[in-house]
């Protein structure tokens, strides 16, 4: 019959080893990662299948410093621009515009027309001949074929009337335009102007309000994440919506829809006019003549778009 070990025996066997515990460790973390990875596989397969998004991604390289309009269309640029709602090709010519073609001087018996404005003129949700710019050269053209119209676009999203005006003070007149049309936006052409704390990194835009560091780690995974992932886009979508939904992110309001302006919001559209009357003083100084374009937004136009859009995003008493 077998003794009982006593204590001072127990005590004397070797312990487990704990590179044994180590391995049992790994392997489980290792099963849970697999067993992560194909459940977010399956995630991502459905969403592809059900409900497949377009994924937000810029090529690299579409934009470039400018010293004084911080930023411009970067030159013979070729790539894509993604968003939630479209995905277009987007090239751009040598004088940094979204344009098939280079400018030099012009033309006799030409009447040239030059537009600026921001992503509205830009259009990256159609080809480039199907932007408004070149719809009107084409409608001109057809309407009166005994003269020859060029229209060139000169839009740049983000771009407000300080960066037009710099754009046609610098650059915009060698083209030797007869006409120049504004487009003035009324959702944010008040308040755009050129903010020293956006920049260009690897032909993208930033701002430096985002340069925290846990934006500096996050940020390249979360821009992978746009660009490849439905499942991913689509969630954040949804997450965002019902933030705003249940008043868990800030409410924003276009400034200019307010019934009373603040100070700030009273200067701003005091400097955006500035702006608007140097353009103009510039373009009459070379002999060109100036419209502007007044572009709505879509619940402007539309009552019941506004209703809907004051009952999801504007806060109790805001705006109207």
């Amino acid at each position: 019959m077998a003794t009982p070990l006593s204590a001072e025996t127990a005590s004397t066997q070797p312990p487990r080893p704990r590179a044994g515990c180590l391995r049992t460790a790994l392997s489980r973390l290792a099963i849970v990662g697999v067993g992560v990875m194909v459940s977010l596989c399956l995630v991502e397969i459905g969403v592809r299948l059900v409900a497949p998004q377009h994924l937000q991604y810029i090529s690299a390289g579409l934009f470039e410093a400018d010293p004084r309009r911080i930023y411009r269309l970067a030159a013979d640029f070729s790539g894509t621009i993604s968003t939630t709602e479209f995905t277009t090709e987007v090239q751009t010519d040598a004088q940094h515009l979204r344009e098939s073609q280079d400018y030099g001087p012009k033309p006799e018996e030409t009447y040239r027309i030059l537009v600026l404005g921001d992503s509205f003129t830009f259009a990256a949700q159609v080809p480039a001949d199907q932007a408004y710019p070149k719809l009107l050269q084409s409608q001109l053209n057809e309407a009166d074929p005994d003269h020859r119209y060029e229209v060139i676009n000169a839009g740049v999203g983000g771009y407000g009337p300080e960066q037009e005006e710099i754009y046609l003070e610098t650059e915009g007149l060698q083209l030797e335009p007869d006409l120049v049309i504004v487009s003035f936006f009324t959702e944010n052409d008040m308040t755009d102007h050129v903010d020293p704390n956006v920049y260009v990194e690897d032909g993208r835009l930033y701002t430096h309000s985002e340069d925290s560091l846990k934006t500096q780690v996050l940020r390249p995974i979360h821009e992978w994440l746009q660009g490849n992932s439905h499942a991913y886009v689509f969630l954040t979508n949804r997450l965002n919506t019902l933030l705003w939904r249940f008043g868990l992110r800030d409410y924003w309001f276009p400034p200019a829809f307010k019934r009373e302006y603040d100070a700030a919001m009273q200067a701003s559209w005091a400097f955006a006019q500035d702006q608007l009357a140097r353009l103009i003083d510039t373009a009459h100084a070379a002999n060109a003549q100036v419209v502007i374009v007044v572009i709505p937004t879509a619940y402007q136009a539309d009552l019941n778009l506004w209703q809907q859009y004051l009952q999801i995003y504007a806060p109790a008493g805001g705006g109207g």
